[in-house]
């Protein structure tokens, strides 16, 4: 088995990947002449300031849906502006301005995933809320939201970076781009899902699923995000300890596929000393609320460091 994505040692938080582009970008304007397609980064003048992401996850099906809100702030009165999202198949669209709730129209514009949001009218500058429902086919390249088979048991995992999670939401796929994330997971009734905070709560559904909310994460990029649900075996681990960098301790753990609970023994043994070591070179307490190992049978990347 393939160990996979260790969810995070800290310091990718602090890393910035540079999106490629070299053209430089515009201001938001109205649509009276069609904008070009960028080239690079997206254009200036509209940012996300917080997701609210609702997302079913049942790795036992080939599709998943999602509900993502987005608070945006626009700088200048606009019927248009750009986003990610690849290969997603979206049933709603609106944005509120607070005054009013406007329909708009998406239209992917290329394979990589850059999406143009068009209104029927002008969208005035300010706060605005943009919500999508949308849903999409599990990836198939072990990128994005991903499905994998172990025997007769089925998981969902994810890998964003560099710029896949517009295959999983709608987002501004980019790393300069930080927010806080809101996310809840309806997920089977039996499965364990993990992601970058711990729950807050998990309430049953019918149709033997429960819905879990998690708690709001810390200002992140959208390829730090991460979560795995299915059948997992969960190892409890004796949290961090503290120390002289860091006062409190932190819970910890480790999920591998159903039967191959044991094969984390080694990890679960030695990571406290690997962080201990970490804060005290760097003088930075580890920021997170927990920390979860994940082993995970498929994962192109070889391992990946996300927060939590």
């Amino acid at each position: 088995m393939k160990t996979g994505f260790a969810l995070s040692l800290w310091l990718s938080a602090s890393l910035t990947m540079l999106a490629c582009g070299c053209a430089s970008p515009g201001a938001v304007t109205s649509d009276a002449q069609t904008p070009s397609v960028p080239q690079g980064r997206l254009p200036e003048g509209v940012r996300p300031l917080r997701y609210a992401l609702e997302l079913t996850i049942i790795p036992e099906q080939e599709r998943f849906s999602g509900v993502a809100e987005i608070s945006l702030e626009l700088d200048a009165p606009t019927d248009g502006f750009w986003l990610h999202g690849q290969n997603l198949r979206v049933s709603q669209l609106y944005i509120d301005t607070g005054a009013a709730r406007v329909p708009g129209t998406w239209e992917q514009r290329t394979d990589d995933g850059l999406v143009r949001l068009t209104f029927p009218e002008t969208i005035p500058a300010g706060k605005a809320t943009l919500k999508v429902a949308y849903e999409a086919e599990f990836n198939q390249e072990l990128r994005g939201l991903y499905r994998v088979e172990v025997g007769e048991n089925a998981y969902a995992f994810t890998q964003f970076e560099a710029t896949s999670a517009r295959s999983a939401f709608p987002s501004f796929d980019e790393p300069r781009f930080k927010t806080t994330f809101d996310v809840a997971l309806t997920v089977p009734k039996t499965a364990v899902a993990a992601a970058n905070t711990p729950a807050a709560r998990s309430v049953g559904l019918p149709g033997e699923l429960r819905r879990v909310q998690y708690l709001t994460t810390p200002p992140l990029p959208t390829y730090l995000l991460a979560w795995a649900v299915g059948p997992f075996d969960v190892v409890e681990a004796e949290p961090l300890p503290a120390n002289e960098v860091r006062e409190q301790t932190i819970p910890f753990r480790g999920l591998a596929v159903r039967g191959q609970g044991q094969k984390l023994q080694y990890a679960l043994e030695h990571t406290a000393a690997f962080v201990a070591a970490l804060e005290a070179y760097f003088g930075i307490p580890y920021p997170y609320r927990k920390l979860d190992i994940v082993a995970v049978p498929d994962f192109a990347a070889g391992a990946m460091e996300n927060v939590g």
